[in-house]
């Protein structure tokens, strides 16, 4: 299942015969509807590149419908935590024989009761076609709209939520040609009627600056290069919403698999790894991608000693990653008001194999501090 209180995020099965979430589904469509997606995508100059990090984003599998088997939503109580099933049909019942990974989340800042979560929507566990699922709620997560996806029929992966400052959702979404187009929702998560073409590549994120600040607004999108539309040109921004994007730049010292944070003064940070050595971790820092009369422009890009090794491919997840670096700004306002802090699951050099680990960075991302680890476990397992 898809749960409000543990979203679990698999990375790339190539069969969903194992650790695969049980979804359900609200529509049923026959095959003769389904086809790949990117007929109508702008062309794109650059071959793509699919090197050794890159994942294969395309429609190997046939579409196979949905099971008509229903069973009890699941619901999950843990000291004090309780988890509800997202992915249920009109009833509120869990659909058996389909699977869902990848959520995002997003919540209105104007309503906090309104949350929106997509995830890749597979109609039945023996086939690796996906679409982009989502559901929303009204009540703070308690229930859930029966499962919907954005243009039934279309291979899509990818996917990646936010929400502007004024409670209009966005759905980011990778087609098969590795492109990525944005959808946007202004009624709550129940509609997507329109799409822009957002250039993207494979593991593409996105983040909407909501401080308040000069770029309040503003949409920044990375990406690794990899698998994507413009070789090592993999940052963009949008500064109407997402109707328009700039022609991507690089970011100086690539990196790929990350995240991205806004600070209060507009300031823009871009993490990931380095694509040939997984224990080094990079943060790139723009102090003017918010000003809409410049082109943007990278004060540094640096490595940072996170305290272990990001894993691809191998247990838990055998066809996929096991989390990815994130980072985030501290616009609180408070004591820590523009601290910068770093965080990923990372394999350290003695017998524990995972742990989840953190550094912050208080003057900018100029410097860091000694890493920690978070999970209070002393287990060797993940």
């Amino acid at each position: 299942m898809l749960a409000t209180g543990s979203l679990m995020d698999i990375r790339r099965e190539n069969r969903l015969r194992r650790r695969l979430l049980v979804c359900s589904l609200s529509l049923v469509w026959t095959p003769s509807l389904v086809r790949a997606a990117g007929d109508d995508t702008p062309p794109q100059p650059e071959p793509i590149d699919t090197s050794s990090s890159g994942q294969p984003e395309r429609p190997t599998d046939r579409y196979v419908v949905p099971s008509l088997l229903r069973s009890p939503r699941q619901v999950v109580e843990h000291n004090g935590y309780t988890s509800v099933q997202v992915n249920v049909d009109d009833n509120g019942n869990n659909i058996s024989l389909d699977a869902a990974n990848e959520p995002s989340i997003a919540v209105d800042p104007t309503n906090p009761n309104n949350i929106v979560i997509g995830w890749r929507q597979f109609d039945h566990v023996s086939s690796n076609f996906r679409q982009a699922g989502y559901s929303f709620s009204t009540d703070a997560g308690r229930t859930w709209h029966r499962v919907e996806v954005i243009q039934p029929g279309f291979f899509r992966s990818d996917p990646v939520l936010d929400v502007s400052p004024d409670g209009v959702f966005y759905y980011m979404s990778l087609q098969s040609s590795f492109v990525c187009d944005l959808f946007r929702s202004a009624d709550g998560g129940a509609s997507w009627p329109d799409r822009f073409f957002a250039y993207g590549g494979d593991k593409q994120w996105m983040t909407v600056d909501r401080t308040g600040g000069p770029g309040h607004g503003n949409i920044y999108m990375s990406w690794s290069s990899n698998a994507a539309c413009c070789g090592l040109r993999i940052f963009t921004r949008s500064l109407d919403g997402g109707a328009t994007w700039m022609d991507p730049i690089t970011i100086p010292n690539r990196m790929i698999f990350g995240t991205l944070g806004v600070g209060s003064g507009g300031e823009v940070y871009v993490c990931g790894v380095n694509p040939s050595n997984f224990a080094e971790y990079r943060v790139a820092k723009s102090s003017n991608a918010w000003n809409p009369n410049v082109m943007p422009t990278f004060d540094f890009s640096m490595s940072v000693n996170i305290g272990g090794t990001m894993r691809l491919s191998t247990g838990p997840n055998p066809a996929g990653l096991l989390g990815q670096p994130w980072i985030a700004v501290d616009t609180s306002g408070g004591r820590h008001h523009g601290t910068v802090y770093l965080c990923g699951s990372a394999d350290p050099a003695d017998a524990d194999n995972m742990d989840v680990r953190i550094t912050k960075s208080v003057d900018g991302g100029l410097t860091w501090s000694p890493t920690r680890k978070l999970n209070t476990d002393n287990s060797t397992l993940h």
